[in-house]
């Protein structure tokens, strides 16, 4: 039987300003999460919605992108984008771009370039049979180029997309939540109730057909060191 998680003196000290069993809104809860993080670095805010679907039906998962009003601040994501258009790195500040071709392709297979450095693998449909001899190291890194992530298309209006905060929100491999970054410590708290509520109507909109029940049964919001505060949703 696996021992239960000790806890740290300040985790406990915070967690007394925390009722886990009460449902605060929005706007409250991302003050409680701000004021009980203890971290002594810029920690992220995240959300954690539990939905109502058979993580066993892949016709109840939970996949889709969108772009967030406020981008999360912090390091650029690291995109490898396999196109015969011309690419320049200075359209899209917000990421770091590595341009990918019939070499690269090799490099990943004998296993000289790392794919686990980048965040997205972007891909216009020609180059998908070429992608198609990497697929076994890219899937199982969830980096197989898709078009349910909006990573196989027009590489230029991906990467706007990319640069202007698209994320990917999607059920976890095997279970019932969906775990998204929707902020850090230091963004506005405006910034990050209005992600919050904007994640919790997409989740909505792309509630699979299938689901009759209640759908989103509970959400939390927490610090990257901070005790889960349970919110409201409608």
């Amino acid at each position: 039987m696996a021992k239960k998680k000790q806890r740290g003196k300040k985790y406990l000290e915070v967690k007394k300003k925390v009722n886990t069993k009460k449902e605060l809104p929005i706007e409250e809860a991302v003050k409680l999460v701000k004021e009980t993080s203890y971290s002594k670095f810029p920690g992220k805010i995240e959300l954690k919605v539990n939905v109502n679907v058979d993580p066993k039906d892949s016709e109840q998962n939970v996949r889709f992108t969108t772009e967030l009003p406020h981008p999360i601040p912090g390091k650029k994501k690291k995109v490898l984008v396999f196109t015969n258009e011309k690419i320049e790195q200075k359209d899209y500040p917000n990421l770091e771009l590595t341009l990918g071709d019939e070499t690269v392709i090799e490099q990943i297979k004998k296993g000289e370039m790392d794919v686990s450095e980048f965040d997205k693998v972007v891909a216009e449909p020609s180059y998908m049979p070429k992608i198609a001899q990497i697929a076994q190291i890219l899937g199982p890194k969830g980096l197989m180029p898709s078009p349910k992530s909006n990573t196989v298309g027009a590489p230029k209006k991906i990467l706007t997309s990319l640069n202007k905060g698209q994320v990917e929100v999607r059920t976890q491999p095997g279970n019932k939540v969906i775990h998204l970054v929707v902020g850090s410590v230091e963004s506005k708290d405006a910034d990050i109730v209005e992600n919050i509520k904007h994640l919790i109507e997409e989740i909505n909109k792309n509630r699979p057909a299938k689901v009759k029940k209640k759908f989103m049964e509970s959400a939390y919001i927490s610090a990257t060191m901070s005790p889960s505060v349970k919110i409201v949703i409608e």
